[in-house]
């Protein structure tokens, strides 16, 4: 119905020369509801109608002879764009093929011979109009379209800018807030670090404390070596402390080593080494708890002994602070198929289900301040790297028990040291170390192992003892004042081959890329004696070259000048008297080559120091 009032409302522009047929044809577009008609007898009229009128629709009487009228809607077409043309309706008494054919040429739209029906033209009329109804709809819809396309992308612009900006925004307090976290987790870490320290030094401090004022002690051999041993013990995990420093959650690595290990031993191990926490602290705080073992048969597993170590010492920790009243700790282990496990039971308040959830979190404490939230986040970064897992039941009033579940599968992985290497002839060895405490004990191991030893407490005095006599091989540490050990490798291999054993307590990966070019092994401190000899064999096994090393491009300036000594240097003292870095450092007079034994207890061969 819409549609029919809107063609009803169209207007509509006759022409025929012949009045008595414009005057017929506009009755019946009357009749027919057309009430905007206008008549026209020439084609300068229809021109004239057409520009001003802007009609809807033309009905065009066209005789054969009369090409001017087809001329003028050749005209009128041109004034028009495509999308705007008026449909034109042709009457004519010819109905010749040529006659068509050049009318639909010029534009015409829909071609009625004479005579013909009025029903028939009132059809053609209705349908050329309803066309362009249609088309003025359609080209109405599309401005409509364009114009929220336009308004749409305006929109999505302002917004992509606006978000941009609020991305830009974001990432700087995106950076201040992994600050302020990298600053709150160092701080925490490091208090997790003391946290585990305190637990070895517990030990070490303990069992020193009761030889010390005890003399009785020290006369039962046995006791004394067991207490020895549990302090040695210590100290090799106070090591592997500092050196998993940067392996918090870390994946494991190819240079991991996982040595096939007693579990029912290691587990006994721990019951000596954690007594001052579960017996000693506990019962000065009125706690009274016991350590019940309950070891099954089990199957060696490649793992890390230091490491899985720590994880059953911190969990027998925990179980202990989880005890306010006192109670039992049960240390099991357990083989069941592929899966050998350890388990931690405790007798203490137990744990709410979230508690349960959350407590392998890193941060996560419900000790208040006095925890840190990283003990069991390290547990279970450890357990993963074993491809492990963590499993924990607990029971709020009951009890918890933790198992540590470690695959007998695992494969043994990483370079393991043999215990001893075939005895070597004696050395005439340079130590430089700038900390008097390291260059005693390396004394001590060299001499026990029958070689000859000339100390340096830095790298000039170094420098002059090498130019003054030959080493079979020099042993040096990397962080010293005024010239590195790196530097004076570097110096040293530009005029011998001497082999150079490196120590350092920095962490090997940020040197590798300088520091194996010119040094043949290195060591990571603290040293076993032990470890010290493999590590001498691996040092003078190298291939030397000699002269071949070029040192870096961009080396510091003070790498260059490391080369010769400063005329002008204080005396030599065993204690770093420069502090700034372009301090020079007088070379060192020559020391001892023996040392006083007896100012020393002889060292077991699997003592650590830990530096």
């Amino acid at each position: 119905m819409a549609f029919e009032k809107e063609i009803r409302n169209s207007r509509i522009v006759i022409m025929d020369d012949v009045v008595a047929n414009l005057t017929l044809l506009a009755n019946v577009l009357n009749r027919m509801g057309y009430k905007h008609v206008k008549s026209v007898t020439s084609t300068a009229e229809l021109i004239s109608e057409t520009l001003e009128w802007q009609p809807d629709l033309i009905v065009l009487e066209l005789p054969r002879t009369d090409v001017d009228r087809l001329a003028a809607v050749e005209h009128l077409r041109s004034k028009f764009r495509s999308q705007d043309w008026i449909p034109v309706v042709v009457l004519s008494a010819d109905a010749d093929h040529d006659l068509r054919r050049k009318a639909f040429a010029a534009g015409v739209s829909e071609f009625l011979a004479k005579p013909f029906d009025f029903s028939e033209l009132v059809v053609r009329i209705r349908n050329s109009l309803l066309m362009r109804t249609y088309q003025e709809q359609l080209r109405d819809q599309n401005r409509i379209l364009e114009y929220r396309v336009a308004a749409r992308t305006k929109s999505l612009a302002e917004r992509t800018e606006q978000l941009e900006r609020t991305v830009a925004e974001l990432e700087s307090s995106q950076q201040q807030i992994i600050q302020h976290e990298r600053l709150r987790a160092f701080g925490a870490m490091a208090g997790g670090v003391a946290h585990d320290f305190n637990n070895v030094l517990m030990c070490v401090i303990g069992y020193t404390e009761l030889l010390l004022n005890d003399p009785v002690l020290l006369s039962n051999t046995e006791k004394t070596r067991k207490f020895l041993r549990s302090m040695n013990t210590a100290g090799v995990d106070a090591s592997s402390i500092v050196a998993r420093l940067r392996n918090f959650y870390r994946p494991v690595e190819e240079g991991d080593v996982f040595t096939p290990t007693d579990l029912n031993a290691l587990i006994a191990e721990i019951v000596p080494l954690t007594q001052p926490k579960w017996k000693t602290q506990a019962l000065a705080e009125g706690r009274a708890i016991e350590v019940e073992l309950d070891i099954q048969p089990t199957p060696q597993v490649a793992c890390n002994p230091a490491e899985i170590r720590e994880v059953v010492v911190n969990l027998v920790f925990n179980a202990a602070d989880a005890m306010p009243q006192g109670g039992k700790i049960t240390l099991c282990t357990r083989c069941e198929g592929s899966v050998v496990s350890i388990g931690i039971r405790d007798t203490g308040t137990g744990m709410t289900e979230e508690v349960r959830r959350r407590c392998m979190d890193p941060f996560f404490s419900t000790k208040g301040e006095k925890g840190t939230g990283l003990g069991l986040a390290m547990v279970f970064g450890i357990v993963k790297r074993h491809e492990g897992k963590v499993d924990i039941e607990s029971e709020v009033g009951v009890g918890t028990v933790f198992w540590i579940r470690l695959s007998r599968d695992l494969v043994a992985r990483g370079s393991v040291e043999c215990d001893t290497v075939e005895t070597m002839e004696p050395l005439n060895i340079l130590v430089v170390d700038d900390e008097p405490v390291a260059r005693d004990i390396l004394l001590h191991y060299l001499v026990a192992d029958g070689h000859s030893v000339e100390i340096a407490a830095n790298g000039y005095g170094a420098l002059e003892k090498f130019r003054k006599q030959q080493f079979d091989l020099i042993i040096t540490d990397q962080a010293m004042p005024g010239l590195t050990g790196l530097q004076l490798a570097e110096a040293i291999k530009k005029e011998a081959n001497t082999p150079i054993l490196m120590l350092t307590g920095c962490g090997i990966d940020p040197l590798e890329a300088g520091v194996r070019k010119v040094v043949d092994a290195i060591g990571g401190k603290p040293i076993s004696q032990r470890e010290l000899r493999n590590a001498i064999a691996r040092a003078i096994q190298r291939p030397q070259s000699v002269g071949t090393f070029e040192p870096e491009p961009n080396a510091a300036p003070e790498s260059n000048a490391a080369l010769a000594l400063d005329p002008n240097a204080p005396p030599e003292s065993n204690v770093a008297l420069a502090s700034k870095p372009d301090a020079m450092l007088a070379p060192a007079p020559d020391t001892v080559l023996e040392p006083e034994l007896d100012a020393m207890p002889a060292s077991d061969p699997n003592t650590i120091l830990i530096t």
